[in-house]
């Protein structure tokens, strides 16, 4: 490795040593597997349910989707996920709870509240941000972009791993150019997250103050209104991964990820005796164009031309390992071979046997249920019919002087 790239991984690894930390987020839905897996391979790692998620299972089992429903289940978790702190949580909790159907409470109960509400896991400890609240269109995203490695999954592991490999390495290259290519200093999500920020401030509105504490900025902001709340900031006086972003007492840029309302006005007003603090500086750095970069290194280049040969090569054949054959699952319940007709499922047959289902047969005439009324000897029409029908010429014997006990008469 060049001295260039040594240098830019280790400045990306003082800020992510490792992702095995209590300030580590991951985000997922609820299923227990992951759960389990998460804590096996990373103990000191957080699970945080995913919003969309949640709020999906909540609808499915209370219904209410909209959440407008006053007390119900999504309308609580609304409530619950919007609050601030931790304290409004415990409060509005206190309040609303008690007055709930209590499958509906017990059912929010179930998850701890640092779990699946983001104030309450921001309030953890002091380094614990949350970007994002939702997993579900990352997650979404990349099952739709591993498609073929899930495919290959299902016929062998080990072709699977290596289209996997060589996707993600089509995948780095890509975003690597997208990271250097770009020239404006915030990446394309922290620029819209700036004007959001930044949409609306007026300085003016606010009574500000600033003093410089040695190694910080304290600073307090209050809306000219007599009812205004004062608001307590802190910014570091060094930059870290060249961002001043900092901290304020209302908690909205632990929650949210991004700049509140009174850093941007102190921002905007130029109250910092800091030249570089600016509008951009005050972003969070993993917002920025240069922490992206430490990503994707120029220099770096993610090799993924792994094929069978080269596998077969370095690695031994693991003999204790075969595939299933084929007379133990015969006529397995799924996909299917090549040529060979899928095994119906228990599903399929009770499909099927609704088809076939015959009508049940009822009788309006006498009432029976073994025949239906066009069949039925009672019938107006088939009495019609029977009186209608011609007679049969048959042999008349009477006369037949030779006809024996026992004849016919028929010659």
């Amino acid at each position: 490795m060049t001295p260039m790239l040594v240098n830019t991984c280790y400045e990306f690894f003082k800020i992510h040593p490792t992702i095995n930390r209590p300030e580590v987020t991951i985000i997922s839905d609820q299923d227990k597997g992951s759960i389990a897996a998460i804590q096996a391979v990373l103990p000191q790692v957080h699970h945080f349910h995913c919003s969309w998620h949640r709020r999906a299972n909540i609808t499915k089992a209370f219904g209410n989707k909209d959440g407008t429903v006053e007390m119900s289940a999504n309308w609580m978790f609304n409530v619950l996920a919007n609050c601030k702190t931790d304290r409004e949580i415990k409060m509005k909790t206190d309040t609303y709870m008690h007055m709930m159907h209590p499958r509906e409470r017990e059912y929010l109960l179930k998850v701890p509240d640092n779990a699946q509400y983001p104030a309450s896991r921001c309030a953890m400890g002091q380094n614990i941000y949350m970007y994002g609240r939702s997993a579900s269109s990352g997650v979404e995203s990349m099952n739709k972009a591993n498609t073929q490695a899930r495919k290959a999954t299902a016929v062998d592991a080990l072709n699977a791993a290596m289209t996997l490999l060589r996707m993600e390495s089509q995948r780095f290259e890509t975003y690597k150019k997208m990271a250097w290519k770009t020239e404006l200093p915030l990446t394309p999500k922290g620029m819209a997250e700036m004007e959001e920020v930044y949409a609306g401030i007026v300085p003016t509105q606010y009574v500000r103050d600033v003093q410089d504490m040695g190694t910080h900025y304290h600073c307090t902001v209050c809306r000219n209104s007599g009812d205004g709340v004062l608001y307590t900031l802190t910014f570091p006086k060094q930059a870290v991964g060249g961002s001043f972003f900092g901290t304020c007492n209302c908690e909205v840029p632990k929650r949210d990820g991004v700049p509140c309302v009174h850093m941007a006005v102190l921002a905007d007003a130029g109250d910092i005796p800091n030249p570089a603090f600016t509008r951009l500086s005050v972003m969070p750095f993993w917002l920025t164009t240069s922490h992206w970069r430490k990503q994707y290194p120029m220099e770096l280049t993610c090799n993924g031309s792994v094929n069978i040969r080269l596998v077969m090569s370095k690695y031994n054949q693991e003999d204790d390992i075969k595939y299933c054959p084929e007379w133990v699952s015969a006529n397995k319940v799924g996909r299917p071979k090549k040529n060979i007709e899928r095994a119906p499922g228990v599903i399929d047959r009770i499909v099927v046997s609704a088809k076939k289902r015959k009508r049940k047969m009822f009788c309006t005439i006498c009432n029976k249920f073994n025949h239906n009324t066009i069949d039925c000897y009672q019938n107006p029409m088939n009495l019609r019919a029977q009186n209608d029908a011609p007679e049969l010429d048959m042999p008349n014997n009477d006369n037949n002087d030779n006809a024996g006990e026992g004849a016919t008469g028929l010659v």
